[in-house]
C-alpha cells in the first residue's frame, strides 16, 4: 500500500471556557476562560496519525493573521507535514469557542470567508499518490473542480475517509457522489440522524450497506460505535472513563481506526484500538490529547482490562 495520508482541511484556534450552568434560550450564563490551543478536526486527526508514525501531509489554506506562527509551530511539533499548506494573504484563521459544561461540550464555529482552493500541480499529484485522503465533504467542496478530482482519486485507487458531522454536508441526496466515492465513512450520531432522515437518506443508507468494499461507521459517544462492512455489522461498547474534555474524541477515533486499517489489522481489532484511543484522549484536556505514540494507547488498553 502507498505510504502516506493527506489530511485536507483547515486548522484553527480553539478557545476553551467553562460554563457551570448551561443557560436556557434567552437566559444568561457566567463562563470562565481556560485556555486557547491549536485545533481543527482535520488537523487534529492528522497530528494523531503523524504521532502514530504515519507520514501525514496537511493540505490547507492558512490565514496570515496573528495566529499563523502558533498554528505552524504547533502542527509541526506533532510531525504533521505542512509543505503543501498555502498561506492566504488577507485571510483569517478559523476560531472555535468551546464551552465545557458537566461532561459535554458545545462548540461555536467562527467561519471566515476563504478564497476558492485551486490546486497546484504538486498538490494534485500529492492527492493522487496518497494511500488515503482524510477530509470532510465541506472541505472537498472548497476545492475548485472537486467533482473531477473525486473521480480522479477513485480512478487512481486512493482511499477517501470522510469524517461526517451534521454541519459538514447538506443531505444524502445532494451529496450522494461524495458518499458513494468514499472508502470509509464515519458518522457521529447527529450526522447519521440527519443523513438518514433527510432527502434520499433511507435509500442512500441501503445503498451504502450493500457496497461491500465500503466501511461505514456510526460513533455514539459513551454508547460506543457500530460498524458495517462486507455485509456484516458489529458494535463495540465505549471504554468507561471519567471524562475531562470530549473535544477531539471523534478525531482520535477516526485517525486510530484508519491507522489500524493501514496496518492491515482486522477491522474489529482496529475498531477496538480506536475506541480505546478515544476513551484515553478524553481523560485529558485539549483537542489533540489523542496525539500520542501507539504504545501509550496499548498501555491504556492493558491497564484498563
Amino acid at each position: 500500500m502507498q505510504s502516506y495520508v493527506v489530511a485536507v482541511g483547515n486548522p484553527g484556534v480553539d478557545h476553551y471556557y467553562r460554563c457551570e450552568n448551561w443557560p436556557a434560550l434567552g437566559d444568561k450564563a457566567r463562563v470562565y476562560y481556560l485556555e486557547s490551543v491549536v485545533g481543527g478536526m482535520i488537523a487534529n486527526a492528522g497530528c494523531i496519525l503523524a504521532r502514530y508514525g504515519v507520514t501525514t501531509r496537511l493540505l490547507a489554506q492558512l490565514g496570515d493573521d496573528e495566529f499563523l506562527p502558533r498554528i505552524q509551530e504547533d502542527l509541526a511539533r506533532y510531525g504533521l507535514d505542512l509543505d503543501y499548506a498555502t498561506v492566504e494573504a488577507g485571510m483569517a484563521n478559523n476560531q472555535n469557542f468551546i464551552m465545557l459544561s458537566e461532561n459535554e461540550k458545545t462548540i461555536f464555529l467562527v467561519q471566515n470567508e476563504k478564497p476558492a482552493f485551486r490546486l497546484s500541480g504538486g498538490q494534485q499529484a500529492l492527492l493522487e499518490g496518497a494511500a488515503y485522503v482524510y477530509t470532510t465533504i465541506a472541505d472537498l467542496k472548497r476545492i475548485q473542480g472537486h467533482r473531477t478530482l473525486l473521480d480522479r482519486l477513485v480512478e487512481q485507487g486512493v482511499g477517501i475517509f470522510l469524517d461526517v458531522e451534521s454541519e459538514s454536508f447538506v443531505n444524502a441526496e445532494e451529496d450522494r457522489a461524495f458518499f458513494e466515492a468514499a472508502s470509509v465513512i464515519s458518522f457521529n450520531g447527529p450526522a447519521f440522524d440527519k443523513f438518514h432522515a433527510g432527502p434520499g437518506g433511507k435509500d442512500a443508507w441501503g445503498r451504502l450497506r450493500r457496497m461491500d468494499d465500503k466501511i461505514v461507521v456510526i460513533t455514539k459517544g459513551e454508547d460506543g460505535c457500530s460498524i458495517f462492512h462486507e455485509g456484516r455489522q458489529f458494535s463495540l461498547d465505549a471504554w468507561r472513563v471519567a471524562p475531562a474534555d470530549t473535544t477531539g474524541a471523534g478525531d482520535t477515533f477516526n485517525a486510530s481506526l484508519l491507522y489500524g486499517h493501514l496496518q492491515g489489522w482486522d477491522l474489529q481489532e482496529a475498531a477496538r484500538f480506536a475506541t480505546a484511543a478515544a476513551a484515553r484522549s478524553i481523560t485529558f484536556m485539549g483537542p489533540k490529547a489523542g496525539a500520542v505514540p501507539v504504545d501509550e494507547v496499548l498501555q491504556f488498553m492493558q491497564g484498563t482490562q
